[in-house]
This record gives C-alpha cells, sequence and structure tokens, in this order.
C-alpha cells in the first residue's frame, strides 16, 4: 500500500497543477511566453470531441480579411488541416493545433518577436467554459474579446465559428484587444439611425461626448471595393497581423461637438490631435473600458501598458522577426 501511495501521490498533485481551477487567468511570463487555457466545444450541439471529425466551413467574415490580404499582395486565409480548402475533413484536434500554430506564428510578428504563445491547456466538450480564457466554439455565432481579459477574471474571448478558414487571423485580432487592449479601427458612419449607434465615441477638453465617424475610404485596386477604416493595422480587419505606429495609421473621423459645426475628414496624424485633452476621438466605450483615442498609436499605447514590449520597437521599422528563433508552441490537451 505505501509503495502504491508513493505512485499516486505525484499524479495527484499534477493533475491539480494541470486542471485549471476559478482563479486561472493567462499569464506573460518574463521572457514573454504567453500561456492560455481553452475550452473548446460546439454550443450549437454541446459535448463535442477533438477526435471528432470536423469539416473546414466557409465564412462570411472571411471575405473582408481576404480582400485586405489582396490588396497588400498575400495570399488568401489559408486553411488549417489538410490542404486547407474549405470542406476539408480532419479532427477538431488538427484544426484547432492548425489554427494555434498560425495565431502564434502572428503574435511572435505582432510583437516582433518580444511575445510568444509558449503553452496552451486544451479541455473539450466544454468543460471549465466559465473559468477558460478563451471559449473555442465551433458552432454558430461572432467573436469578441473583452480588453484586459487576460487579467481579469471572468472575461473571455469569445471564438464563434471555428471551423472557418480564417479563424486563426480573427483570433489574432480577438487577442489584440484580450491581450493589448487594442480597440477596432473599422469604418462606421455613426447615427441616431444607425444600426451601430454609439459605437465610436469621444469628446474634447472634458467635455460632452460625442458620436465619432471613422470614414469609410477604398482600398485603391480593389475589386469589389473594400470600405475600410485603417488597413495598416490587424485591429481593422485582421490582416496585416501587425499595429500601427505613428508613421503609417492611416484614418480619418468626421464628428459634430454639440453646439459646434462638424468636423469633416480630420486625419489622425501622428500626434494629438489641435486641441490639448489627450483622451478625445474616441474611441470611448465606457462599457467596455476603451477610452484610449485614436490618435495615439498602437505601438506606444501597448508599449506603455505591456512593459516588457517596451524598447522593442523603432518607429517606423517594421521588423521581420526570426522565425527560427519563435520557441514551439506546447499543446496540452487535458
Amino acid at each position: 500500500m505505501k509503495s502504491l501511495f508513493r505512485y499516486l501521490f505525484p499524479l495527484v498533485i499534477s493533475l491539480l497543477i494541470a486542471i485549471p481551477g476559478i482563479s486561472q487567468g493567462a499569464t506573460i511570463a518574463s521572457d514573454g511566453g504567453l500561456t492560455l487555457w481553452i475550452s473548446y466545444d460546439d454550443l450549437d450541439n454541446p459535448g463535442a470531441n477533438l477526435d471528432d471529425e470536423v469539416t473546414v466551413i466557409a465564412n462570411n467574415n472571411c471575405n473582408l480579411p481576404n480582400n485586405i490580404r489582396s490588396f497588400f499582395g498575400a495570399l488568401a486565409s489559408p486553411g488549417s488541416c489538410g490542404d486547407g480548402t474549405i470542406n476539408e475533413k480532419c479532427t477538431g484536434k488538427e484544426k484547432l493545433t492548425g489554427d494555434l500554430e498560425k495565431f502564434a506564428n502572428y503574435l511572435y510578428e505582432a510583437s516582433e518577436g518580444a511575445h510568444y504563445l509558449r503553452h496552451v491547456y486544451i479541455s473539450d466538450q466544454g468543460r471549465s467554459w466559465e473559468t477558460a480564457d478563451v471559449q473555442w466554439n465551433i458552432g454558430g455565432g461572432g467573436s469578441s474579446a473583452w480588453p484586459w481579459g487576460w487579467k481579469t477574471l471572468g472575461k473571455h474571448t469569445y471564438m464563434n465559428n471555428a471551423l472557418s478558414t480564417c479563424i486563426h487571423d480573427i483570433f489574432h485580432h480577438e487577442i489584440g484587444h484580450y491581450l493589448y487592449s487594442l480597440a477596432d479601427r473599422y469604418p462606421t458612419a455613426n447615427s441616431s439611425n444607425s444600426a451601430v449607434g454609439d459605437y465610436y465615441q469621444g469628446n474634447i477638453n472634458g467635455g460632452a461626448i460625442f458620436n465619432v465617424n471613422v470614414n469609410q475610404a477604398a482600398l485603391p485596386g480593389v475589386v469589389p471595393q473594400v470600405l475600410t477604416g485603417d488597413w495598416n493595422t490587424v485591429m481593422n480587419f485582421n490582416f496585416p497581423h501587425k499595429f500601427v505606429d505613428a508613421t503609417n495609421a492611416s484614418l480619418t473621423v468626421s464628428y459634430t461637438e454639440p453646439g459646434e459645426a462638424t468636423v469633416n475628414n480630420q486625419a489622425l496624424t501622428p500626434a494629438l490631435l489641435d486641441d490639448p485633452d489627450p483622451e478625445n476621438h474616441g474611441p470611448y466605450w465606457a462599457k467596455f473600458g476603451f477610452t484610449h483615442p485614436f490618435a495615439k498609436d498602437e505601438w506606444s499605447y501597448i508599449s506603455d501598458e505591456h512593459i516588457d514590449l517596451a524598447g522593442v520597437h523603432t518607429e517606423g521599422d517594421f521588423s521581420d522577426p526570426d522565425f527560427d528563433n519563435m520557441p514551439e508552441p506546447q499543446f496540452h490537451f487535458i
């Protein structure tokens, strides 16, 4: 009996370490390695097993990022298992692993080698769904994420339609919210009759909050024309897998400050806008915690918030990290 206990005790301890508990959250190690906990399921048909066969699907949400890819001369977003085409069949594990491997490359590229995906703990059949960092749903729906969700208990990245070809692109975009608290830079026209309503808001010198339109500019040479906000960032339509800085931000806004004339097509240049208020001109989503202005470039913002990224990026120099030096992500299936 004593001999048996000697073997069982380490096993019990290891299981307690491996199974995520209520306090589980994503971590960034001192060397920049990211650890995530993922719960996998099909909310349309709960109880999905990673060993089940799945079919790669088309998704309308992939059309815009693929048009952006075309504008940059890149191929359409590749599938993650088999030959990567729509209707390809593979196991859920193969599809998820392929998506995470592509995401690992995106994270490494966007952070210029400073952050990388090191450990991912994965359970299927929806186990630990409410405590996982990422709720990975192969059923229908749209994806979203909470800003700073990685360090806030109960705030998740919600991935839906996860069998689509471009889900790894979408995942990288959502991690921009979850890990870096970056706001979308989509185009939108705000109005009282608009479905998007107060999607973006701003203020001047602490005054009244007003709606902000992110203008819709067509990408040149792309047919059909793509209406876009800032096409240089993953926080628009998921490609390219980089952030904007003062040199490549490309976004104009229009707004009407209460009691003032409408301002049209105001370019967000490297400096903050004319007035001295550093918290202005959107996005202002108090309910989500986005209050930093568009005019502050993404790289400066995330470096302020992630001290491990300070000094990594030189303004105007988007480095191409050596992927040969990227640590291989470790996937742990629980």
